[in-house]
């Protein structure tokens, strides 16, 4: 039931989680089984272009943002790609290969966003950060969250969460 629960959800950083690489970030969480999750930062843009990455992508895709997707596997190029089904509803992927991705794109079915690396957690390492409030869980709306800059996808994250997530009490596992 918390795997139906977590898959294709946002996690927020807590606001007082610390100062590390997941500082304020915005996770999509594209699967999450009994073995582990794996999900994607959507609101820290890379320092370097997509045409300096891949000089020989068509223009439609070096007109992306490149996003560092997580810690893991910051060697690799991944590309997510996000469908409409109507009503606010989206269909998240990966792109199987770079023609893919460049399909997706020029056709206009889905956005393509590139990400640098991903972000992956564990068996059970991301039900105890989220009991922990490390992260705090909810259903957005991903087509809505995407059209802020990523500069504002927390804030605009936090601001659906109904409620200043600074007031919350601390967990008990933050008292051993």
């Amino acid at each position: 039931m918390i795997e139906q629960t977590i898959n294709n959800s946002l996690l927020l950083a807590h606001p007082l989680g610390g100062d590390d690489f997941f500082s304020s970030s915005v996770v999509w969480i594209i699967d999450h089984q009994s073995s582990g999750s794996i999900g994607f930062i959507m609101n820290k843009p890379a320092e370097i272009s997509l045409e300096r990455l891949l000089p020989k992508a068509p223009a439609i895709l070096n007109q992306k943002r490149v996003l560092m997707g997580g810690p893991v596997q910051t060697d690799r190029l991944f590309f997510l790609t996000i469908t409409d089904l109507g009503g606010r509803q989206a269909n998240v992927d990966l792109a199987a290969n770079l023609q893919d991705a460049i399909n997706f794109a020029l056709d206009g079915t889905a956005t393509v966003i590139p990400m640098i690396g991903y972000a992956g957690w564990s068996a059970g390492q991301l039900e105890t950060e989220i009991q922990r409030d490390v992260w705090l869980l909810t259903q957005p709306n991903l087509l809505d969250l995407l059209e802020q800059d990523c500069e504002h996808r927390y804030s605009a994250a936090q601001a659906g969460l109904g409620f200043n997530p600074l007031l919350m009490a601390p967990s008990r596992s933050d008292y051993q």
